[in-house]
């Protein structure tokens, strides 16, 4: 498998990100390419889509937010996302952006095999 290119697109972090309309990536630009490369060498695949995660210590690491009114709870300011979703826009070349759950989930093969993995927290999921 010929290794991936990875691309970070701005939309989704200050100062080009817009609120009512993106995921924001929290994390920085090189934890975001490890997000990606970590789900790539996983083959967490599902079709020409990658998901991935970042835990430490049996917790899912918080790498983005959502802002989008509709999506955040009553009495917060945003939700804590911990799951990513990347997508080859261009032949072996990648981006990404954190998501929502209740918005984007990943396929039940990709939930099953997280729930299996050493570190990965289950109720979590």
């Amino acid at each position: 498998m010929q290794t991936p290119t990875y691309e970070n697109k701005s939309d989704h972090r200050l100062p080009e990100w817009k609120k009512d309309k993106k995921s924001k990536w929290i994390i920085s630009i090189d934890q975001e390419k490890d997000v990606f490369i970590s789900g790539y060498n996983a083959k967490w695949f599902e079709g020409k889509t990658v998901w991935s995660l970042k835990s430490a210590n049996n917790t899912l690491d918080i790498i983005g937010e959502d802002h989008r009114p509709r999506f955040v709870p009553k009495g917060k300011a945003y939700t804590e996302l911990v799951l990513a979703k990347f997508v080859e826009h261009s032949t072996n070349c990648w981006h990404g952006y954190p998501v929502n759950v209740l918005t984007d989930s990943p396929c039940s093969e990709i939930l099953k095999t997280w729930s299996q993995s050493p570190g990965i927290p289950k109720k979590q999921l």
